[in-house]
């Protein structure tokens, strides 16, 4: 009977042993990792795999060009950007009326996070509601104080058709108060159903992009 016991409890270390090493193991083991040449290429990549939306802002001085390595196997968002953070921490991002946002650090010089009072666009085409934005007195200050110009967000080709048939542009309106560029841009985007926006800085531009 000793024998029986001895025996049962040296095959229970052993195995829970071999269980020990199999979970070492897996956690040692370095997840798969895929290298993308920029934010903006990770980005579209945590969009296609997640199926989310995305708004970008680029740090002043930093053009963007810096590897990240993300693994995209998992099924949490946030920890792919918790990584791309780490690696590029220059830069926060926040989750903001459905758009997932990555924009500079220092508030200083971001255009995304400029706060602007009032912000109203009515019956207004995709175009129409962005342009609204340089509209604003507040908008015009910080420009005229960086001597610095935005460049057009979207081409006028872009949304009409050729020959100017099909369809006609969908309007909406918009009225916010005491809000911040990112967040206008993530309610007017998707209120469009376009899942990404970014601001570029480059010189003395700022250009608006979507996708």
């Amino acid at each position: 009977m000793q024998t029986s016991i001895s025996l049962i409890t040296k095959k229970s270390i052993f195995l829970s042993l071999a269980a020990l090493f199999l979970y070492t193991r897996a956690v040692a083991e370095p997840r798969s990792a895929e290298t993308f040449p920029n934010i903006n290429s990770a980005l579209e990549a945590i969009r296609g795999t997640f199926q989310v939306s995305t708004g970008f802002e680029n740090a002043i001085g930093d053009l963007d060009k810096t590897p990240v390595a993300l693994d995209l196997s998992g099924n949490r968002v946030a920890f792919v950007l918790d990584a791309l953070i780490e690696q590029r921490p220059a830069y926060a991002w926040v989750l903001k009326n459905g758009f997932y946002d990555v924009y500079p650090k220092m508030r200083a010089g971001s255009f995304s996070q400029l706060t602007v009072t009032d912000y109203v666009a009515k019956d207004a085409t995709l175009m129409e509601a962005v342009d609204a934005i340089d509209k604003l007195p507040r908008v015009q200050r910080w420009l005229n104080r960086r001597h610095m110009s935005r460049g057009n967000l979207i081409a006028e080709s872009v949304l009409m058709p050729p020959g100017g048939h099909g369809p006609p542009r969908r309007r909406h309106s918009f009225e916010l108060k005491n809000v911040q560029v990112r967040t206008i841009l993530n309610q007017v985007y998707g209120s469009f159903g376009e899942t990404h926006w970014s601001i570029w800085h480059e010189g003395r531009n700022i250009t608006m992009f979507f996708s």
